[in-house]
């Protein structure tokens, strides 16, 4: 099947076990953050109560899947002239019970990668981001998680999916 090719084929792509092809940007949010609360993450598992944090003014479907997983997102501000998450206000809202960060890149504008990385992996958290037409999704390995969803807008490409 071409699916499964496609997710064999982007799995080795990024050097990850698996790829998984689904039908939406919406979807992808909500696998990635459900995959996130299975009892397959052992001790990384989000539990109900949980804290995500993740930005007011990004996905609406990030945030429901944060919420329909019985998790809390917690909100950070977005920078200015960008328009994406500040990461230097990731440490302000870190609390006990923060265990996740689920952002988007915003606009077209990539966040800084590399703090938010650092940051996640500095405090072991999870981390899911979202990205539209992305280059390539930056995966870490170590006791921490990294979930990338990546999508194509068909309306930017100019093809009608049915």
């Amino acid at each position: 099947m071409v699916a499964d090719e496609t997710e064999l084929s982007l799995a080795n792509l990024f050097g990850v076990r698996e790829a998984l092809l689904v039908d939406t940007g919406a979807s992808a949010n909500l696998v990635a953050i459900a995959s996130l609360t299975s009892p397959l993450m052992g001790k990384l598992r989000l539990k109900p109560g949980d804290e995500v944090i993740t930005v007011a003014a990004g996905s609406r479907s990030l945030v429901a899947a944060i919420v329909q997983n019985k998790l809390v997102p917690k909100f950070v501000d977005l920078a200015r002239p960008g328009f994406n998450v500040d990461v230097q206000k990731l440490q302000g809202a870190l609390s006990s019970r923060v265990r996740a960060i689920a952002l988007p890149h915003l606009c077209g504008n990539p966040y800084d990668l590399d703090a938010v990385t650092m940051f996640a992996a500095f405090n072991n958290l999870c981390w899911s981001r979202t990205a539209v037409k992305p280059r390539a999704p930056a995966l870490a390995a170590g006791q921490w998680v990294a979930l990338a969803s990546l999508r194509r807008q068909a309306s930017r490409m100019g093809t009608r999916l049915c």
